[in-house]
C-alpha cells in the first residue's frame, strides 16, 4: 500500500511562497555577477538623478542651504512689513522695547548672556569647573529641544549663549529664567530675571577674569614704581651723609 501525506490548511498557504522563493533564487544564481569594470561604466550623474527623482526641493537641499533660505525669507518678511503700531496699544513702554529691541536677532544669528546664583543648588560657591559643567549640561538640554545653540564659560558666573536661529530666543530666555542655577539672562542689553532666584546688582558680581587680570597688573607695577622710588631715596639719603661725613 503507498502512504500519502495530507497537506494542511497552513501548509497549502505557505506553498506559493516557498515556490516564489525558489523561483528567485534561481534567477539570482543565473544572473551574471558584474565586475569592476562593468561598475566603472556606471554614469554617476545619472544614478544621482535617479535617487534624486520624485524628492522635493528642500528635501535635496543641504543644511546649510535650507538655513540660509530660512534666513533670508525672514530677512524678507521682516522688511516688507514694517512696524505694526497697533500692536504697540495696549503695552507699557518695557514691553514695547522688549519686542522690537530683538529685530536684528528674528532674523539671523543672536547671543545671550547668563548669570548664574550667588552660590550652586548645594550652597557651595561657584568654581571653574562647575560652571563649565552646567553650560555643557545647558547645551545638551537646549539641542535635545531642537535648538542649534551653544554654552560657553566666559567669566565667573556668566555664561555665554550663541544660537544661529536668533528667532527662538524667546525660548531660550525662557528655559534659562526657569532654571534655578540662573540668577538672570541679557539679551540685547535687556536683563530677563529668574523671579525664583535672589537678584544681586552688577556691582557685587565678581569681575570678570580679563577686568582682574588688568587690576592685578596694574598694582603689581604700582608696587614696583613704589619699592624702586623707595630704594632710589634710600640710596639719596646715603650718598648724603657720606658727602656731610667727608666734610667733617
Amino acid at each position: 500500500s503507498r502512504s500519502t501525506t495530507t497537506m494542511g490548511p497552513h501548509q497549502r498557504r505557505r506553498a506559493p511562497r516557498v515556490v516564489a522563493l525558489l523561483a528567485f533564487c534561481a534567477v539570482c544564481a543565473h544572473a551574471k555577477t558584474k565586475s569592476a569594470k562593468d561598475w566603472s561604466k556606471l554614469d554617476e550623474a545619472s544614478l544621482s538623478r535617479d535617487w534624486e527623482d520624485g524628492d522635493d526641493e528642500e528635501e535635496l537641499m543641504s543644511e546649510h542651504d535650507v538655513y540660509e533660505a530660512m534666513v533670508e525669507k525672514r530677512r524678507a518678511a521682516a522688511g516688507g512689513a514694517g512696524i505694526d503700531l497697533s500692536q504697540l496699544q495696549n503695552m507699557d513702554p518695557d514691553q514695547v522695547k522688549s519686542k522690537f529691541a530683538h529685530q536684528q536677532a528674528n532674523t539671523g544669528m543672536a547671543m545671550i548672556f547668563a548669570t548664574l546664583a550667588k552660590t550652586q543648588a548645594s550652597g557651595a560657591p561657584w568654581t571653574e569647573e562647575a560652571e563649565t559643567e552646567i553650560a555643557g549640561q545647558y547645551t545638551a538640554l537646549l539641542q535635545s529641544g531642537g535648538l542649534k545653540v551653544s554654552v560657553y564659560r566666559i567669566d565667573p558666573r556668566r555664561l555665554l549663549v550663541t544660537m544661529q536661529t536668533g528667532w527662538y530666543g524667546e525660548d531660550v530666555i525662557e528655559f534659562l529664567t526657569a532654571q534655578p542655577a540662573v540668577m538672570k539672562a541679557t539679551w540685547d542689553s535687556i536683563d530677563y530675571e529668574n523671579p525664583d532666584v535672589e537678584q544681586e546688582p552688577d556691582e557685587a558680581l565678581p569681575p570678570s577674569e580679563k577686568t582682574a587680570a588688568s587690576t592685578t597688573a596694574k598694582r603689581k607695577k604700582q608696587q614696583r614704581a613704589s619699592s624702586s622710588s623707595s630704594s632710589s631715596s634710600s640710596t639719596k639719603k646715603k650718598k648724603k651723609k657720606a658727602v656731610e661725613k667727608d666734610d667733617l
